[in-house]
């Protein structure tokens, strides 16, 4: 499956044979819904009892960022503070691109 926004490199969906690498970048606050509506369904469910739903994407340029919610008992419906993974700013500034929906390196509090 691949998603191209206007603009923008094709986004891939990496499998298990390719999952990206990294750690924790920063966060997005928004809800399960408008991750749905900017990435499709998650492509992964309860990961190693940690992770309820995940999605993972590799861009044209090598850059891949994964978007997850952490040890939470279900899946957040509403406003979350999602964790977006990768291997730097360059993966946090990815998922922004690509999705339009805004980007903290922490979880500022209003």
């Amino acid at each position: 499956m691949t998603m191209n926004t206007t603009n923008l490199h094709p986004l891939a969906v990496t499998g298990p044979a390719d999952y990206p690498t990294g750690s924790l970048v920063g966060y997005c606050r928004t809800t399960y819904a408008t991750l749905i509506a900017s990435l499709g369904l998650p492509h992964h469910h309860d990961i190693d009892g940690k992770v309820t739903v995940e999605w993972a994407f590799r861009c044209a340029d090598g850059t891949s960022f994964h978007v997850y919610d952490w040890k939470e008992a279900a899946t957040p419906k509403a406003d979350y503070w999602w964790h977006i993974g990768g291997n730097g700013p360059r993966s946090l500034k990815a998922f922004a691109r690509h999705t339009g929906l805004p980007i903290s390196y922490t979880q500022d509090l209003p």
